[in-house]
Formats: C-alpha cells, structure tokens, sequence
C-alpha cells in the first residue's frame, strides 16, 4: 500500500499542519468572497455613474431645438467629464447615426466616427450591459425636445476596477499572512493539549514493550476521549498481566509434565530398542536357524532321493522291490517340493530371499520347466506345450532360477488339476505396453478351473481352491502364494481368471531388462529355407507352434488334422513334392507309426525323411530303427532339437555336413558278439585337460591300436592343427583356457580360409545333458561320446574314420543328433550290495587294459588321480570360500569326469549335483553337498589305495 505524502510527520506536525491549512483554507475564501463582492460593487457604481452622466447628456440633447447635429456633438462632448467614457453616439428615431465622438485614452485626442445606422436590436436591449469584465455599453433614450424618438449610446471602459482590485488583493494578503500567523501559533499552542496525553501513553507502552512489565499503568489527565483510551490502555495491560501470570503458571504445569513424560519416553525407547535388539536377534536366530535347516533337511533328503534313485535303476531288484524304491523316491521329492516350499516362504517372511540379476535365455527356462514336468503330464496324457510366438527378445537380465520356480509351480498346478486336454505356456514381449511394460507369461490349462469368487484368494498363504482338493490332490497350498511374492519381487504382477470345468489362465507379467550382450543361438536356415513339409498332428496349438517356428526358418508347411487326412493329402500328392514328413506319434484314428508305415509302401515316398515326434512315455518309439531316413523326437519338443532333427534329416552326406553321430545298442551288440579288430588311424590327437581322463583314453586308445598326439588344452590343440594333418580329433568340451566349442569354431574357420579339407572332431563331455548336443552340434563337431566312455564305445564311434576297411553302416546311425535319438547314457553306480564307492566292472576294465609285460596301468592311474582329485578338492573349496560359482562349476566338472573314469560313481554324481548348483549360482547347497563330497572322497581314496595295495 502506498503511504501518503504525511505518512512520516508526527502526529504534532500533522496538528500543527491541520489546524494551519483549515484556518489558511477559511481565510482565503473568505476574502476572496469579499473581494469579489467588493469589486463587484464598485463595478456597478462605476455604471451607475456613467448611466447617470449618459442620462444628463439626454436631457440636455432633447432640450435642443430641432436635430441641430453641432450642437448635439458639443452637447455630446460634455461627456467627457468621465475618463471611463470611450465613445458616445446620438441616433436619431429611425436609427441613423446622427452624431458620434470616440475618445481614448485620458488626455488622447477625440476622433470622428462615420455616421452609421443604430442595431435595431440594441434599441430593446436594457440600458446598462456589460461586455467583459470592465467594458459596459449604455443606451439612454432622448425624450424631449426635436430629437424626440432618439437616444444616445455610451461606451466605457471601466479602467478604476483594476487599480481598486490591486489594492483589495494587497491588504487581503497582508490580512492572510497576519491571519496565518495568529494561526501557528495556537496550534503550536493547542496541538500539546492532544499530543502530550498521547505521548506520555506512546511512551508508557515503549516502556511495556521493551521491559515486559505489564504492571506499569498510564496516567489519565483528563475525562474525554483520551481518558477514555488510558482506561482502555490500562485495562489491556491489566488483562495481559493477568493472562501472562496463567501463562507462567501453565507454563511450570506444561514443563513438569514434559519432564515426566520424557522420563516416560526415555523409558519406552529403551524398551523399544531393546525389543529392536530381541527382534534382530531373533530374526538373525531364525535366519540361522533357516539355514541350518536347509542344510540339515535338504542333505539327508538328497541322501534318501539320490539313494532311492539308484535303488531305483539297480539291475539288482526284482519287480516288487523296485516299484517300492519308486515310490519311496516319489514321496520322498514330493516331501522335498514341500520342504522348499515352507523354507522359501519362511526366507521372504523375514526378508532374507534376494534375487541376482544374471543373464540368462527366456526361452531355455521355459523349456527346461516343460521338459521337466513333461513326464508327469505325459503320464495323464495331457499335451504340455511351449509357445513363444517371438524369437527376439528371450536374451534377458534377471533371475532366472526364481522365473523358473514361479513357473514350476504355475505348470506344475495346471498338470496336476488337468485330466485330460493340455497345458500351454504362452510367452509375449509387451516393450511398448506403458501401463504393464516387459514381459508376459501364461499358463493356460483345461483342468477342473477354479469358482471366480476363490480367484481372490487363491493367491494367500496356505489357500486352495477347496478343502476337497487337499485331499484329491495333495500340496501344502503355499506354491501360488510363493509364486506371487516372487513375482511381485520381479516387479510384476500375478492374477488368475478361471471358468469351473473348463480350465484355469494364470497370468504374471515381470519386467525383465533386455540382455545388451546376449542374443538368441544363431542358427543356420539355409537348409530349411523353402524346404516342403507336411505337418501331421491331431492338436491344434501343437500345429500352430510348429507351424510358427518352422515358417520362421523359412519352411513352407502343409497341415493335416489327422492321419487319414495326412494319407488322403499323399493320395493326390506326388513325389517330390514333400522335402520331410513331421508325424505325431499318438493321434486317434492312425498313429504316426501306422502313418509312416503307409507312406513308405510308396514308392514316390520310400525315401523321404519323417520325423516323428511322441511324449515321453511313448513305448512305440523304436530305438534301432533300420529306416535312416527317419528321426525320433520326445515331446514337448525344443526349437533347438527341432531345428538340428531337420537338419539331420535333410543332410545326406557325412563328409560334407555338420552331423552328430550316435552309438545304437544294435552296434555294440554287433560288436560284442563279433571279435573286435585293431583300427588303422594314423593320425589322432587327443585333447585332455585332466591327466586321469587323459591316461585313460590313452589307454583304449592303445588297446585300439591307435596311437594319439596329446595336447593340453584348445590353444595346444590349435597349435598341433595347424603344424599337421590329423584324421580325428577327439576334443574334450570343457576345458579352462579355450574350451573344445570355441577350439571347434577356430579350427573350422582355419579349413574355410586355407581350403583344407575337414577334419573329423569327436565330443568328449562329462555332463550328460541333453543340451551337449546342440552345442557341440553348432559349433562344428561330428560326433558326440559321453564320459566315461568304453572301449566298445570308443570303437564304434572311431569305426567310420578307419583306413583299414570301410565303415560298417550297421556300426554308425547318421540319422541324427545324439540327443534327438535317445536320452544321454544314465550315471551308474556300484552295486548295493558290496557297499563299496567303486564300480569293479569299470576296475575290471582298466586292469584289461594293461599289456603284457607292462607298468600296472591301475596304479598310475590311481596315482594320477589321487594327486589331482586333492588339488580339484583345494580348489573346490577356495571357490566356495570365496563364493566363486564359475570356479565351483569348472572344479567339480573335472572332478567328475576323473572320478567316473576310476569308477568312483557316486562321487561323480555328487561332483553332478555340486556342479549343477554352482551353475545355478546356489553356492548354499553347493556348501551342503560338499560336505557329503568330502566324505565321500575319503572313502574313494581309501578304496583305491588298498586297490593298488592289493595288487
């Protein structure tokens, strides 16, 4: 707001400045008023004077005789007398001029005005009128004599108003100045009677102000308004005397109270932190106390599964006694499945589940998940399906073990409460999706479905559907609510819609980073691109999901609902026209086998690859199939086992494509029964990390008649590749500097640049898995052996490479990947009943080896492997001392291979499991089993030592 121009003045100076500017202001009108009158007065006495002087001259014309106009101008003249007078003029009766004198100023010579007629409106007008300020013009009628009828007309300048208005305006000045001083003084005088009481009050609530003293009182003087004000002032100061007393005494109240409630507060706060300290400590305990029970469950339980296990496949069992290991195994993993579940949901109740973020491929997690539950489905005969429309985008960041565990437990739900139909899991890549960005899983099932008002609840701890199902069904109910929290963990989100008896749809989004480094496997379509094939299946997603992937790789398919529509399709086909048959082995009205067996009556048809495709129980898969021109897949079907079955199947020549080779039980029954022969290879080189595995392939070899060049590792290899030619290379897959994969690709992009010819390489890997395979397939490898290996076994797979004689087509099957034709080789393990941690066939084997005449063969061996077992076993534990997963997995890796190549079996499935743990990066069990390991790895050493002993 804008202070006015008196804003700052004290309030005596605005007084002073009041009482002056209203008796300044007064006086001025006042005399402006009388000076005006006065003037005004004057002004009219002056015309008066005139008229009178003009009414005089009239007369004195109209005593004239005649119009004698000499004298009228002398007559005339003698109006002279007044200075005001400026001109005087006689008309006669009809208005003419008769006579006119204009004078000047005073002492100014008179002039003659020319006759002129008078303005006969001015005849009407009255006698005086003014013309300005000081001029006046006057008419006076002649009313006597010959000029009867005329009248005289005077103008005059009435100058004595100007000298009379000076004057007044000088003594009027002399009257304010006089006047305004009179008026300063009695304000300077009167404005104390105000101001003093008002000062002394101002200076009272100073004095308040700065000592805080509300006793103090201001003095009242007098009974007006001013009295009235100290007595308002006194009494607000009485009023907050009386106020601030309470205040004090509310205050020493206020202040005892928060004195006694902080002692209370002190109190409960160190209560507080003491049950902070009881609660961490007893969260710590129940931490503790988690894992201690992960350890000490988990441990006799693998115990118990690992021993019921190999009751379970031990030749020494009748009927009876086996299906009584089976079902101690069942039980006992499905007690495992509920002891992972109340300890995992015991680990997120207290906070303790962390997730990793690691790179992994979402399509191998979804496969491996189908493939591990595919025998309970196949087993109910239910489809179990994998459908990932898009083959982008499945290299992610994340934690790849929890997705796996979230979709156990939604598949493994929905084959469960499923009798009959499918379960299909459905994977869609929603970048662009603003509201729910990532990724989308579902698990689409036509089971017995769930009542929509349970759908809200079928996500809570210990919750199913109905207490019915518990009893039909069995499970603690944690599973969903586990799924959900680890999903919610992802940052996702889980929901459920379901129809009763139609079928259940879980649902769960999590975002999941795309890997910047990671891609899919490539994989070459060149073969498969426009190649022809009929697709037989009597489901209808399972033809879709094939037909997606196959026109992916650039197939044009061909479907058929059934096998008689597949027979009615061949009826008006013809030859040529189909690069490959895919056949489902199980549809209603003709099977797959049935299916094929038509086919190959015809002639057209006799020789075109078919591919069959049946679940995992199927009894009609034959294993030694005489047809070469047909592969054999399990269901549910990998895109990486599709692929390499295809491209088996399309590939004829074994020199000049990239095939596996598989080692049929019809060819080493061939070669059992037969006498084996010496093998002519001159040149072979051997690459072995492990001295153990290295001496005995060494060993066979010589048995063999071959003679091997050894290297050390993939750069050794390399090395000896390029100094010389070899005809085989058998190539250990997992060695630490550069593996057999990567030595593979080297060498075969070292043939492409220089035009050698190809070098066979033979895979030699411990694991066992089926994904072995695939990528010793993709890296350029010919064949495929799993350690330990036989010497049968060894024979058969080098048989194709001898100079000496042709290979035995009976010998080899080049039909397709090891892995498409028959599950890898199962561990085995000693004999129950001799209790001993060694296998003696494979002792008995070793000790074949030795030449007549020769060092012990076993004892070298031993030797070698009792030096190197204890250094792995060092090593072993540095890596889970120091959490180093990667050197975990590769310890217990070559661990393995060694201990199954002295027949240590169990050991080996222990350094399995271990190694499988540490490629799940759960270094937890890892610790668990290397105990169990450790124990174990006595007992080999001791077995072996008195093995040599007794030799």
């Amino acid at each position: 707001v804008m202070m006015r121009p008196t804003g700052h003045l004290s309030l005596s100076s605005k007084l002073r400045l009041m009482i002056v500017s209203t008796a300044g202001a007064a006086l001025v009108v006042a005399s402006v008023l009388y000076v005006t009158s006065e003037v005004m007065n004057l002004r009219h006495d002056l015309a008066q004077h005139v008229l009178t002087l003009a009414e005089s001259v009239a007369d004195n014309v109209g005593a004239l005789p005649g119009t004698d106009a000499t004298l009228a101008r002398t007559m005339l003249q003698s109006i002279q007398v007044d200075p005001d007078v400026r001109s005087v003029e006689l008309f006669d009766a009809q208005g003419r001029s008769v006579s006119s004198i204009a004078f000047g100023a005073p002492g100014a010579p008179i002039g003659q005005l020319e006759p002129r007629a008078a303005d006969a409106a001015a005849q009407d007008a009255p006698p005086v009128r003014f013309d300005g300020f000081t001029s006046v013009l006057i008419q006076v009628p002649v009313t006597a004599g010959g000029a009867r009828g005329s009248h005289i007309q005077v103008i005059a300048e009435l100058a004595q108003l100007y000298t009379q208005l000076k004057r007044y305006l000088e003594l009027m000045a002399l009257a304010l100045s006089a006047a305004w001083l009179v008026a300063i003084y009695l304000a300077n005088r009167l404005q104390r009677v105000i101001c003093a009481p008002i000062n002394e009050l101002l200076e009272v609530a100073q004095n308040v102000r700065t000592s805080n003293r509300f006793t103090l009182r201001a003095q009242k003087l007098s009974d007006d308004e001013m009295g009235r004000l100290v007595d308002g002032f006194n009494g607000m100061l009485a009023e907050i005397e009386r106020r601030d007393l309470s205040l004090r005494v509310y205050q020493n109240d206020l202040e005892k109270m928060v004195q006694e409630r902080t002692v209370r507060l002190d109190g409960a706060v160190t209560e507080a932190r003491e049950a902070v300290d009881r609660a961490e400590a007893a969260n710590r305990a129940k931490s503790e106390f988690l894992a201690r029970m992960s350890h000490e469950i988990r441990t006799p339980m693998n115990a118990v599964l690992g021993m019921a296990e190999l009751l379970r496949i031990s030749n020494a069992l009748d009927e009876r006694q086996r299906r009584y290991a089976v079902t101690i195994h069942q039980s006992g993993t499905a007690l495992l499945g509920i002891i992972n579940d109340i300890l995992d949901f015991s680990k997120m109740e207290v906070g303790k589940l962390e997730l990793e973020v690691v790179p992994f491929n979402i399509r191998d997690v979804v496969e491996d998940v189908i493939e591990t539950l595919a025998e309970r489905a196949h087993s109910k005969g239910l489809e179990l399906m994998c459908d990932i429309p898009d083959p982008k985008g499945t290299a992610v960041l994340g934690d790849a073990k929890r997705l796996r565990q979230v979709l156990i437990n939604l598949v493994g739900n929905a084959v469960k409460f499923t009798e009959r139909g499918e379960v299909r899991v459905v994977v869609q890549f929603k970048p662009h999706d603003l509201l729910n960005p990532g990724i989308s899983f579902e698990v689409i099932d036509t089971g017995i479905g769930i009542r929509a008002e349970n759908c809200s609840t079928i996500f809570e701890s210990f919750v199913q559907e109905d207490s019915s199902t518990t009893r039909q069904y069995g499970g603690t109910g944690l599973g969903l609510a586990i799924s959900k929290q680890l999903v919610e963990l992802m940052g996702g989100t889980i929901g459920v819609s379901s129809e009763p008896g139609t079928g259940s749809r879980f649902h769960f989004s999590v975002a999941l980073t795309p890997d910047p480094n990671g891609s899919a496997e490539p994989q070459d379509t060149s073969v498969l691109r426009d190649m022809r094939l009929l697709l037989v299946d009597d489901n209808a997603n399972n033809r879709r999901i094939l037909r997606q992937q196959l026109c992916g790789w650039g197939a044009r398919v061909t479907e058929a609902a059934s096998g008689r529509q597949a027979l009615g399709i061949l009826d008006s086909a013809f030859g040529g026209q189909f690069d490959a048959f895919i056949l489902d082995t199980r549809m209603p009205d003709h099977d797959g086998s049935e299916v094929l067996a038509a086919v190959r009556r015809r002639s057209e048809f006799a020789n075109v690859p078919a591919l069959m495709i049946g679940p995992v129980l199927a009894s009609d898969a034959p294993q030694d199939t005489p047809d070469r021109h047909v592969a054999w897949l399990n269901k549910p079907v990998r895109q990486a086992q599709l692929h390499a079955a295809l491209r088996s199947l399309v590939a004829h020549d074994l020199n000049a494509t990239r095939r596996l080779q598989v080692i049929s039980t019809a060819a080493l029954a061939q070669i059992r029964q037969g006498k084996r022969k010496a093998l002519t290879i001159p040149r072979l080189l051997l690459v072995e990390d492990n001295p153990v595995n290295q001496e005995v392939a060494l060993a066979i070899l010589q048995e063999l008649g071959i003679r091997a060049v050894c290297a050390w590792d993939g750069e050794e290899a390399l090395q000896r590749l390029a100094a010389g030619r070899f005809d085989v290379v058998l190539m250990d897959c997992h060695m630490p500097k550069l593996d057999g994969y990567a030595t593979t690709r080297q060498l075969r992009e070292m043939e492409t640049l220089s035009g050698d010819a190809r070098t066979a390489v033979i895979a030699l890997t411990a694991n066992a898995l089926s994904g072995d395979a695939e990528l010793c397939f993709a890296a350029g490898m010919d064949g495929y052996l799993s350690k330990p290996f036989s010497l049968d076994e060894l024979y058969v797979t080098l048989k194709p490479y001898d100079h000496g004689a042709a290979a035995d087509s009976a010998t080899v099957e080049h039909a397709m990947p090891a892995l498409v034709k028959a599950a890898p080789k199962a561990v085995r393990c000693a004999p129950a009943a001799t209790g001993s941690p060694l296998d003696e066939q494979t002792l008995k084997q070793i000790r074949a080896l030795r030449k007549p005449g020769g060092p012990d063969l076993l004892k070298k061996i031993v030797d070698l492997y009792l030096a190197n077992s204890r250094t792995l076993i060092g090593a072993l534990r540095e890596a889970l001392a120091g959490n180093d997963a990667t050197g975990a997995q590769n310890a217990a890796h070559s661990l393995k291979s060694s201990s199954a190549n002295v027949g240590a079996k169990l050991l080996a499935d222990l350094c399995a499991k271990l190694e499988t743990g540490a490629q799940e990066k759960d270094l937890g069990s890892c610790q668990a089993q290397f105990e169990q390991l450790l124990a174990e790895h006595e007992r080999v050493v001791q077995a072996l030592t008195a093995q040599t002993a007794a030799a």
